[in-house]
């Protein structure tokens, strides 16, 4: 690793052997797809310990009026919230809007965010 920032790498933890064969054949692939241009590194898992709150779901945090909707009080939600996680991916462009549209009306349909949340969600999208 050039930089020594271990905070900011790229890489795929392996818990399993078969976890780690799995993970070396794809970055296997991806190397010989990109020519060899891939910063991605392939690791055994060792301790791993979350980044401070104000890391977590970075692009979500970007697009405040989305991640208030939310009405996350205290950190600890923030990680474990599964709307968080898609929000964020949203944020960042991996996640499309009907994609996310139909992840809010299923969460408002089982409970796990309330009508106001899912409507204010859906309002900013």
């Amino acid at each position: 690793m050039g930089s020594g920032k271990r905070q900011y790498m790229s890489a795929i933890f392996a818990h399993t052997e078969e976890q780690l064969e799995i993970a070396r054949d794809a970055h296997a692939r991806k190397m010989q797809e990109k020519n060899g241009r891939v910063s991605t590194v392939v690791e055994v898992a060792t301790d791993f310990y979350d980044a401070e709150l104000y890391h977590q779901k970075w692009q979500l945090q970007r697009k405040a009026p989305l991640f208030k909707a939310l009405q996350l009080t205290d950190g600890t939600q923030v990680l474990d919230s599964n709307m968080a996680s898609r929000l964020n991916g949203y944020a960042g462009g991996a996640i499309r809007d009907q994609e996310m549209k139909g992840y809010i009306d299923r969460c408002e349909k089982e409970g796990s965010i309330s009508s106001e949340v899912a409507a204010s969600l859906r309002k900013m999208m």
